[in-house]
């Protein structure tokens, strides 16, 4: 079994495996309350936070049965997407404990059996399709994963007084913010400069959530 010390994205975060007697030991962590999680093949996950001190009790995990959560991911024609990367993502309790990660196969398949009974977030990339993240999945269910296809966004910058082309500009993808239709967050890396005599510009948008 995979367990952790320490919540996920945090830099106290620690990682080891099991003993061949399921034995699991850490050194160095932080006093206070420190969460711990394990996830094991077949068997459904847990965490529960405990007091870390001069005097800690032992961190006992008993794991019942896993969830199956399985998912076929294609495209908008119905095609498999083989190697498709899979993540566990989310801010609930469980994306912030638990990592799993896989890719599909052959078929756009993949299982996890050792999910919890509960929904859960998964983020998805293959190359020259939109990256679809928070996406749910149930346990449990037959999942289908639809990936929609890069889109390429083409047009020009002029000057609105004159007509005149716009030569030297800036151009970035994201979304409107929450509650705020005139504001704008840019998607990662950011503005994309451009340097062009007509002023035009061509972007893609390889996230499903940018509009």
């Amino acid at each position: 079994a995979t367990v952790w010390a320490g919540g996920r994205n945090t830099a106290e975060r620690k990682e080891t495996r099991t003993d061949g007697e399921g034995g699991f030991e850490f050194r160095n962590v932080v006093e206070g309350p420190v969460p711990f999680s394990v996830l094991a093949q077949g068997h459904e996950p847990a965490t529960q936070t405990v007091k870390v001190g001069a005097e800690t009790a032992e961190v006992v995990f008993r794991l019942g049965k896993g969830s199956v959560i399985r998912a076929r991911v294609q495209n908008a024609e119905g095609e498999p997407l083989s190697g498709t990367r899979v993540d566990l993502e989310g801010d609930d309790p469980a994306g912030r404990a638990y990592e799993f990660a896989t890719r599909t196969d052959g078929d756009g398949r993949f299982e996890w059996d050792g999910a919890p009974p509960d929904p859960m977030q998964f983020y998805f990339y293959a190359p020259g399709y939109e990256q679809k993240r928070n996406h749910v999945l149930r346990p449990g269910e037959d999942n289908v994963v639809v990936m929609k296809r890069a889109r390429r966004v083409v047009g020009r910058v002029l000057d609105e007084s004159t007509g005149e082309p716009v030569t030297r500009f800036k151009v970035a993808v994201g979304r409107a913010l929450e509650n705020q239709p005139e504001g704008f967050y840019a998607d990662h890396p950011g503005p994309t400069e451009f340097r062009a005599p007509d002023g035009s510009f061509e972007v893609e948008v390889n996230e499903e959530r940018t509009h």
